[in-house]
């Protein structure tokens, strides 16, 4: 599985290593997301996002650098636990892929931390945590090509 066939919650995770890890965390965060508890409010997501972020990460074996960045999970349903959609913010700019997308970017600003490029519509409900790059991620984002959003 080349990175083009990464789900967004690996690469907003973890990052892509290669194909047994991404499906580590992969299987990790589908696990985790049904033992979440029903986010009513703002901080709830916030709370959802970050114990999706710590375990996965702590799951896959994923190692922390010291580059800060937010990553983000959007959430549309009243009955979701865990975010449809996750990206990440990285030193003034959004970064977003999903599976058959290249890894998009968009400046950060109030609408691209609603609606991420892969995205064709704002997310309502957002959660975020302020954490570090894993040593996957910086290498992603280092080597990937980067497509503007069409919007």
């Amino acid at each position: 599985m080349p990175f083009d066939d990464c789900a967004c919650h690996v690469f907003a995770i973890t990052g892509y290593l290669n194909d047994e890890n991404a499906l580590l965390a992969h299987n990790a965060y589908a696990q985790l997301s049904g033992t979440l508890k029903k986010p009513g409010n703002e901080d709830a997501r916030c709370e959802n996002v970050k114990t999706l972020v710590e375990l996965v990460r702590k799951a896959a074996g994923a190692v922390a650098t010291k580059e800060p960045c937010i990553v983000y999970g959007g959430f549309r349903g009243r009955d979701s636990l865990g975010p449809e959609h996750m990206w990440v913010e990285w030193q003034g700019a959004i970064f977003d892929t999903m599976p058959n997308h290249p890894l998009r970017t968009a400046p950060a600003n109030g609408s691209s931390r609603a609606q991420p490029p892969c995205e064709n519509s704002k997310f309502d409900k957002v959660g975020f945590y302020r954490t570090f790059l894993t040593t996957a991620q910086l290498n992603n984002l280092k080597e990937q090509k980067t497509e503007k959003p069409v919007w």
